[in-house]
């Protein structure tokens, strides 16, 4: 039987390898295919994961929980992770850099953590590891002007303070701030006001509305790095939102509510900023904004991690294949007219835009089905607002997708695309049509996944 850790071993060699072989080349390290080799390795450690997912295995370690909720998380980040890679194999040869390589998988290393974290020290120590690896990774391809920079860095000196604020109120509580001690812990105003500061710290990692100012200056970036940055540094804040409110915070009964605001606060606010949004990568963050304010609604809710692993997955599969298409020149949606220069492309481009529509049969069909659910179970009055939200989003983004069905054709022709980003763009899509297909195994698997271990 594989070690629960296996995946892991293989992601720290890999990193420390490609680090050497960075170091060894230096200074005269570009184009030596670094990004073909991350690739390549991490396809290693996706496939252990692959294998083991489902088997239920213990790690054995006091700090780390190796369950089914941490398992479908560690399949999805190394998969962001190896397309990313893929995406970064089809850049310029003079563009491959070994640091770059390497930052992307610390990053994804530190995904792992924060997820797998039994400790809130652990936890804030993978927060860090990733945003810090992605800033870095930002930093070194330049092109970042200084106030989205600024604004990054303000916002992460803010998310850190609060968090270290809020573990040590909990630590004065008990000295002890491991999730199980947490859990045993009774509320009082000292832990109130640290359990308070952990989520709103968590909400800011996550850019949740309204704590997303920092991520509105970023869509600047290439598609490519803005993926990266909400895929690999947003998307685990929200999974290690889900394993607070289930474990060490499920005494604070008020926050599940309050996430239920914030997400339902988030998602109006993405939709009517979405409505008059016309450039793809803007349209990349409204997206997962408004797919994070989802995935809160139904943590919030309680009813099943399903609904959010749901949501995330198909955001994080539909931002990387639009990431891909950003590189086809085809940012801007009113003058893409993509569909008569490469029907094949636009087709995919479709498809991710209306996943994340959640028309069906395609995979973001199955994730509002299960959030409408579970909230009509919870309340009323929030299922009636939940569903206009839905209705806005469907309009957001099927309506883009017909302008880039629809647009008129360009005056020039954008250069010939890369068959790695073109193999991304479809294999992103191929993946939620066929899960949106037969989501039956998908959802039950997800179902199964336990929060707490």
């Amino acid at each position: 039987m594989s070690h629960p850790l296996l995946p892991e071993v293989l992601l720290l060699l890999l990193i420390f390898v490609l680090a050497a072989l960075d170091a060894w080349m230096w200074p005269r390290r570009q184009g030596r295919g670094f990004a073909h080799a991350g690739f390549i390795g991490l396809l290693l450690p996706l496939t252990a994961a692959l294998a083991m997912w489902g088997t239920r295995a213990a790690s054995g370690l006091p700090w780390l929980a190796i369950d089914p909720y941490y398992e479908t998380w560690r399949v999805l980040l190394l998969t962001i992770g190896v397309l990313m890679a893929a995406l970064d194999a089809g850049r310029r040869p003079e563009a491959d850099d070994g640091a770059e390589t390497t930052l992307l998988l610390i990053a994804v290393g530190g995904g792992l953590v924060c997820i797998a974290s039994r400790h809130l020290l652990l936890t804030y120590a993978g927060l860090e590891i990733t945003a810090l690896a992605l800033l870095a990774r930002s930093v070194r391809q330049g092109h970042m002007p200084l106030p989205p920079l600024s604004r990054w860095l303000t916002a992460h000196a803010l998310g850190a303070a609060l968090l270290l604020i809020g573990i040590a109120l909990f630590a004065l509580g008990s000295g002890d701030v491991s999730y199980d001690a947490l859990r045993r812990q009774e509320p009082g105003p000292t832990t109130t006001a640290g359990g308070i500061l952990l989520a709103i710290a968590v909400c800011l990692r996550a850019g949740v509305a309204p704590f997303h100012g920092w991520l509105a200056p970023l869509t600047r970036r290439p598609g490519q790095e803005l993926t990266l940055i909400l895929g690999l540094g947003v998307v685990p804040a929200v999974a290690v939102m889900a394993r607070l409110i289930a474990d060490p915070l499920i005494g604070f009964t008020t926050l599940p509510k309050l996430l239920i605001i914030v997400g339902l606060l988030g998602a109006t606010l993405g939709n009517l900023l979405g409505l008059v949004q016309r450039d793809l990568r803007r349209l990349l963050a409204f997206a997962l904004i408004i797919h994070t304010g989802y995935a809160l609604m139904a943590i919030g809710a309680t009813g099943g991690p399903d609904a959010h692993l749901l949501h995330l997955t198909v955001a994080a599969l539909a931002l990387v294949g639009l990431a891909a298409a950003t590189e086809f020149r085809a940012e801007q949606i009113t003058a893409a007219g993509l569909a008569a220069r490469r029907p094949v492309l636009a087709a995919a481009v479709c498809v991710c835009l209306l996943s994340l529509a959640g028309v069906p049969p395609l995979l973001g069909f199955a994730a509002r089905t299960r959030l409408l659910s579970n909230l009509a179970e919870f309340d009323e009055g929030v299922f009636v607002i939940a569903a206009v939200n839905v209705a806005l989003t469907a309009w957001v983004f099927v309506a883009a997708s017909g302008r880039v069905l629809f647009a008129p054709r360009a005056p020039q022709p954008p250069p010939p695309a890369r068959p790695e980003r073109t193999a991304v763009l479809v294999l992103a899509a191929g993946v939620l049509v066929l899960s949106g297909l037969w989501p039956a195994a998908l959802v039950d698997l997800m179902a199964a996944c336990d929060i707490v271990p």
